[in-house]
């Protein structure tokens, strides 16, 4: 039974995880486009968010594939925080 609801957990965290990166991805597109840093070099205009939704289909259905190879994903239930870190 725990088991089971460790594996729903699992798929839940990861289905946010896909959410967490795209939205990164997105806040970080908002941030160049909107706030123009230039601090040390004038910076060309970026384009819209839609020239780069390619993107965005390839990095969150990859994000948890890529922390489950970590190992992120099979930490003990009670872990230490060194470990969790």
């Amino acid at each position: 039974m725990l088991r089971r609801q460790r594996q729903i957990r699992v798929q839940v965290h990861k289905l946010m995880d896909a959410g967490l990166f795209a939205m990164a991805f997105w806040l970080a597109h908002q941030l160049r486009a909107v706030w123009k840093f230039e601090f040390f070099w004038e910076r060309p205009e970026i384009q819209p968010f839609q020239e780069y939704l390619w993107m965005l289909a390839i990095i969150a259905p990859i994000s948890p594939l890529l922390l489950g190879m970590q190992g992120f994903y099979d930490r003990p239930l009670l872990a230490a925080r060194s470990q969790t870190a």
